[in-house]
């Protein structure tokens, strides 16, 4: 079996979602897989101009993955300049189409007017999917946010599976397209990557973020964390997006974008990891891998309250930073807290990719493997 993957993120980028989606797929059932690298689906902004040069996801590789680069301008948006597009892109769909068989799927992992043209030139046979792991329209603004809401729904209208990655998205789309058979598929973790869990030693206690750094970072809760704990180091690890609010504390560390595995070394020193993000419409639909990865880890994680974490505090399986914490007792309850490996265990296996991926990829080998 084949698939033909309009991917969410280029395939050398830091690996995410859509990376172990497909290497499950692979080690399940599939030959091949064409991954269509994204084209902008958006208007430039000025930070455009920022160049900036990103890790790669941390020296794994696929057999077996084949990726297209389409060309493309920067005017999705605009229905009139749009057709320069839809030109550029005859060629490419003509030889992605002369792919098309009985045993080829097609997957849309973001939302595009390229993804929408394939699969409605697609056999009316052939297996569809569609695996939200962002509401991408809420990444936009005015004219770019209405465009790709309107290919969402599209796209969505057109696929015969969909998986969303957490519940806000399921009721984005349920409501969209009037459908109660769209799944949740939640994120989880690479558990094969990790050595066994260890707390981190004594000394200076060290709370940690790794991750982007971006609109949706509270940075006036950090700051105020970090001075309510001056016997602490925050270390915050990852690309900063935007500017930084100067002065920053004393105690807080500024360290630049890593891999996976540096990023795992980086969180065998946290004593806390912390996930402070604000609440709004983009992080309402977010389900945070690095809490699976540092939960997986054994490091007691504390978390704003948004997305999927809301049901994780309510649960306990977090603790909750808020304007309000009592932060010196919040650092001595996870001080004391005790490593337990048989929960981690448990909790590795029940949040492994493989384990994730199981029933998406039974469903469509099903779909795509039968004899029509």
């Amino acid at each position: 079996m084949k698939l033909i993957y309009f991917a969410p993120v280029p395939f050398d980028s830091y690996w995410q979602r859509p990376h172990y989606m497909v290497r499950y797929l692979l080690e399940n059932g599939f030959d091949q897989v064409t991954w269509v690298n994204p084209y902008p689906t958006r208007l430039p902004v000025l930070s455009d101009l920022k160049a900036r040069t990103g890790k790669k996801g941390g020296g794994l590789a696929l057999a077996g993955v084949q990726v297209l680069r389409p060309r493309a301008l920067p005017v999705e948006p605009l229905p009139l300049m749009n057709q320069t597009n839809r030109l550029l892109w005859r060629a490419f769909l003509k030889r992605l189409t002369g792919e098309l068989d009985r045993h080829t799927v097609i997957g849309v992992g973001r939302p595009s007017r390229l993804a929408l043209t394939a699969l409605r030139a697609a056999p009316a046979a052939t297996t569809t999917f569609l695996d939200v792991m962002d509401d991408f329209s809420a990444f936009y603004r005015g004219l770019s946010r209405r465009s790709m809401r309107h290919v969402e729904a599209a796209v969505a209208h057109e696929v015969q599976h969909i998986w969303c990655s957490a519940p806000g998205l399921l009721d984005k789309y349920r409501s969209m397209v009037g459908r109660q058979d769209i799944e949740l598929v939640p994120n989880g973790y690479d558990m094969r990557r990790l050595p066994a869990p260890l707390r981190a030693g004594d000394g200076r206690p060290v709370i940690g973020f790794v991750g982007s750094i971006a609109s949706w970072f509270d940075w006036e809760l950090v700051i105020a964390m970090a001075k309510a704990l001056p016997e602490t180091t925050i270390r915050l690890i990852g690309p900063v997006f935007g500017h930084l609010p100067y002065p920053l504390p004393a105690n807080i560390e500024m360290l630049g974008e890593c891999n996976v595995d540096e990023a795992i070394g980086h969180i065998r020193q946290f004593h806390v990891g912390i996930i402070p993000f604000r609440r709004n419409q983009l992080t309402h639909s977010v389900d945070p891998i690095k809490f699976y990865e540092m939960r997986a880890m054994g490091v007691p994680v504390w978390s704003t309250d948004f997305g999927t974490m809301s049901a994780r505090l309510q649960h306990g399986e977090a603790l909750t930073m808020s304007e309000d914490a009592d932060w010196p007792a919040l650092l001595t309850q996870s001080l004391a807290s005790v490593l337990d490996e048989a929960a981690i265990e448990q909790f590795r296996h029940e949040h492994d990719w493989a384990h994730r991926f199981a029933h998406m990829g039974s469903r469509l080998t099903a779909a795509a493997g039968r004899v029509r």
